[in-house]
């Protein structure tokens, strides 16, 4: 994230889910703080929804990064550090859709998933389902296509 954020047209950015180091270390977490990235982690967001979700900062145009580590791994295992106590695909798919209401959804990207880890391919199909919810929230969004929640559901 830390590269984004020097792209001249990237003007603020939240990250959802975070609940530990990780590989980042404690300097990371400064830098992106002092840049002035909002950081919501998974229990914050847990205690209130609503709150986390009026963090996201006003912006013309948003383009989400889906990174599967966020996922908890109860329901996200496939991928290269599995966590417990991470985002739900029910908060994720909030997330998504709040940020699509605020403006208009210019790209949306998957990364993390490890095949050698994804057992029955759940990661992937998370994955696969979260980019089929951001599209249909974005085709909502401009041109009133109603999301009905489930797979193959834009109509």
């Amino acid at each position: 994230m830390r590269r984004a954020s020097e792209l001249p047209w990237v003007s603020s950015m939240i990250q959802f889910g975070s609940r530990g180091l990780g590989s980042s270390g404690p300097e990371a977490f400064r830098e992106v703080k002092e840049w002035g990235s909002v950081l919501v982690s998974a229990p914050e967001l847990r205690r209130d929804l609503e709150a986390a979700l009026d963090r996201i900062p006003d912006a013309p145009y948003y383009y989400i990064t889906l990174d599967v580590d966020g996922l908890d791994s109860s329901i996200c295992p496939g991928t290269g550090s599995p966590q417990p106590g991470g985002i739900l695909y029910e908060e994720a798919r909030v997330i998504i859709e709040r940020t699509c209401q605020k403006g208009p959804l210019v790209g949306f990207d998957v990364r993390e998933v490890w095949p050698p880890c994804d057992l029955n391919g759940q990661a992937s199909l998370y994955a696969a389902q979260l980019m089929l919810d951001a599209i249909c929230f974005a085709l909502d969004r401009e041109w009133g296509v109603r999301h009905k929640g489930r797979i193959g559901s834009c109509s």
